[in-house]
């Protein structure tokens, strides 16, 4: 990301919820690149084998690239977006569309 604001994106952002294993692939891009890279979070902790048990999950795009995500299970969410995704609006578009 470099920082450009959601609303200067060429293409729309959109908030749609993951349906297929492609989406899931993306979403772990995503949450390696937060969590793992960022913030240094380990692998067991940030993919804890809960994302295919019940759990649904919000992707954030703009022209077909990934640029936010939020797991929800039961009454907890969990957003995923890069610093510079918080920065730009992305996280706030993607808990707006939950």
């Amino acid at each position: 990301m470099d920082g450009t604001r959601v609303e200067e994106f060429e293409a729309p952002v959109i908030v749609r919820v993951a349906r297929t294993m492609d989406d899931m692939q993306r979403i772990s891009v995503v949450r390696a690149l937060v969590y793992m890279s960022e913030q240094d979070c380990p692998y067991d902790e940030e993919f804890d084998g809960n994302d295919l048990a019940g759990a649904t999950h919000l992707l954030a795009e703009a022209g077909g690239e990934p640029l936010g995500c939020l797991r929800c299970a039961g009454s907890l969410t969990s957003p995923r977006s890069s610093a510079s995704a918080c920065a730009t609006g992305i996280a706030q578009a993607v808990l707006r569309a939950r």
